[in-house]
């Protein structure tokens, strides 16, 4: 970085500095390894088996079963696979 004086304007408006900066690129092997966090590295986050997408999935499921037994009918089993779909997973996939 450098900084470059330039000359006092003649109204008196004080000292101007124009700053230069160069950023150039580095190859990896340059670069020192406490700028890199390991740990972000070690676990990278797979969202397809993530326990929040096992229990949206389940929340789906349930309350399409509950859904499809309502239209067919259904008067005992519905009503329990909605409630637990609603009242029970929804929740728990939100919370995780």
């Amino acid at each position: 970085m450098a900084a470059t004086a330039c000359p006092s304007s003649a109204k008196g408006g004080g000292r101007r500095v124009a700053i230069n900066l160069r950023l150039e690129a580095q190859p990896l092997d340059t670069i020192p390894l406490d700028w890199v966090d390991f740990k972000i590295m070690a676990h990278p986050v797979t969202p397809v088996r993530s326990r929040s997408g096992i229990l949206w999935t389940a929340a789906a499921l349930t309350l399409l079963a509950g859904y499809a037994d309502l239209a067919r009918g259904g008067e005992t089993l519905a009503p329990i696979l909605l409630i637990v779909g609603y009242c029970v997973l929804v929740p728990l996939a939100i919370l995780k």
